[in-house]
């Protein structure tokens, strides 16, 4: 029987200079989880976008010492080809905010604009504030002298 040849022609030698807006989230979110030492974790999900033939990438703060609770600061929004991509910004307070970026260099000032705004930064801040306040123990159980005494009590 005779054999049947591929009919591909995929060239991947290029592939190493392609940078993906995932490949871009999963940085930030790598430099996030060492920036606050663990504290926060930046978290990408890919999800398939059947309404653009393309991909939904999710960001996520997790912070793994509050139960893993897990905040969807921002989705990318791209077809296959990756450009044009939306950046959907979520607000803590509900709404949410829609960025186009038509190439790779405005996704990349888009996302830095995002994540070094104040809102964002105010959003850390009141993570970690959380995060950073330790009940002082003895044995795994909070020692007495970690709440006020009860006449100090506003009730």
């Amino acid at each position: 029987m005779e054999e049947i040849p591929s009919f591909w022609n995929i060239d991947t030698s290029s592939l190493d200079s392609v940078v993906s807006p995932k490949s871009v989230l999963q940085k930030q979110a790598s430099e996030l989880s060492k920036l606050s030492k663990g504290k926060l974790l930046g978290v990408v999900r890919t999800q398939q976008n059947r309404q653009r033939d393309g991909f939904i990438q999710e960001f996520y703060i997790e912070v793994p010492l509050l139960d893993n609770y897990r905040y969807n600061l921002l989705d990318v929004i791209h077809s296959i080809t990756m450009f044009p991509a939306t950046i959907r910004l979520y607000s803590p307070a509900g709404g949410q905010d829609d960025t186009e970026t038509d190439d790779l260099s405005g996704f990349m000032e888009a996302l830095k604009r995002i994540l070094t705004s104040k809102d964002t930064n105010n959003l850390l801040a009141g993570l970690l504030a959380q995060v950073d306040y330790e009940v002082p123990t003895h044995s795994g159980v909070p020692s007495e002298d970690a709440f006020p005494p009860e006449e100090d009590l506003p009730f």
